[in-house]
């Protein structure tokens, strides 16, 4: 085993550890291991059912999850579920195969 791979094995067996760190999420329609930090978004947020628009106060997170769980790479802009929240897409980093997500939504 290389040293990426290691990290590769690491990020699962602890970092994305439901009995560590994570929790199940699901995150677009993926029940997934994830770290989902919830932080306040001091801007104006509204989204309906199809698209994402401003208008009122909202929430957001910090999201990390290892890439293999997801279909594919959400890109910034995207409307995304979150836990069966709709918001939006704001950042995405991938470091080592470990997404770092940031996602706003309304505070319903």
């Amino acid at each position: 085993m290389n040293f990426k791979d290691i990290i590769k094995q690491d990020n699962v067996d602890v970092f994305l550890n439901t009995k560590e760190f994570a929790d199940t999420h699901n995150l677009n329609g993926i029940e997934c291991n994830a770290i989902v930090q919830q932080v306040v978004i001091n801007d104006d947020l509204t989204t309906s059912d199809t698209e994402y628009t401003y208008g009122t106060y909202g929430f957001g997170a910090v999201i990390n999850v290892n890439k293999s769980d997801l279909r594919r790479v959400p890109k910034f802009g995207t409307v995304w579920e979150v836990d069966g929240k709709l918001g939006e897409i704001i950042n995405v980093s991938d470091d080592e195969d470990i997404l770092t997500i940031i996602w706003r939504a309304n505070d319903i």
